[in-house]
């Protein structure tokens, strides 16, 4: 079962290791953990709430982790197409 340091860990793993990963490039506070599959391995999504040039909130973006590969998708219905697709 995973636990809130699992999810800690795996933050701070990209955040250091991976350099543009949604970690790396954004605040905690433009982030939120979408789903994960496997923490040990980094299997993560994470919802990422980017701000435009002027400060405006954009739509959130879907920035997935597998294994050693990082997919980004522009919204949330093309991260959910791609699930399906």
């Amino acid at each position: 079962m995973m636990d809130k340091e699992d999810v800690i860990d795996a933050y701070e793993a990209h955040k250091e290791d991976w350099g543009d990963s949604a970690p790396a490039t954004f605040p905690l506070s433009q982030l939120s953990l979408l789903a994960y599959a496997s923490i040990e391995d980094g299997n993560i999504a994470y919802l990422v709430w980017p701000y435009s040039g002027n400060g405006k909130e954009l739509e959130q973006e879907v920035w997935t982790y597998v294994g050693h590969s990082e997919s980004r998708f522009r919204n949330l219905a093309e991260f959910l197409e791609s699930l399906f697709n």
